[in-house]
């Protein structure tokens, strides 16, 4: 199953969005996640990030790759689902960036259904943080 966030415009260049999504530090501190009230235990490294989620359980991100500046791909793992790939594409757009997060989905299909509203709001949440953070610090 695929799933697509919202498109949101960033008031800032590619270079800067991708600055933000490029290091998972930058998640917990520069993004803000861990002031996201679905979110707790948040531990990240550069390349990974750790956290539990409000019907998610706990799960492990992980950058696999990188597209400098128009693509992060991350693994998401955790006890209950395969890999799920998270992909963020930022496209310049006049005046800024415009950012949509996307997710593959390799679980059956009934358990991605049940899945499916937790993990769009989780991609529209981070998005939203991305968006607000990166504009904040312009």
């Amino acid at each position: 199953m695929h799933l697509k966030s919202k498109e949101i415009i960033i008031e800032a260049p590619a270079e800067k969005v991708f600055g933000q999504i490029a290091n998972c530090h930058h998640l917990k501190q520069g993004i803000g996640l861990a002031n996201v009230p679905q979110m707790s235990d948040l531990e990240c490294t550069d390349t990974t990030c750790s956290f539990k989620m409000a019907g998610l359980g706990s799960l492990v991100l992980t950058i696999t790759d990188t597209t400098f500046p128009t693509r992060v791909v991350y693994d998401v793992k955790n006890e209950h689902i395969r890999t799920v790939t998270v992909y963020f594409d930022i496209e310049t757009v006049q005046g800024g960036s415009r950012l949509v997060s996307s997710s593959d989905l390799d679980m059956p299909f009934f358990m991605s259904q049940m899945l499916k509203p937790v993990l769009l709001n989780f991609l529209n949440v981070l998005v939203d943080c991305v968006k607000t953070t990166t504009e904040r610090t312009q």
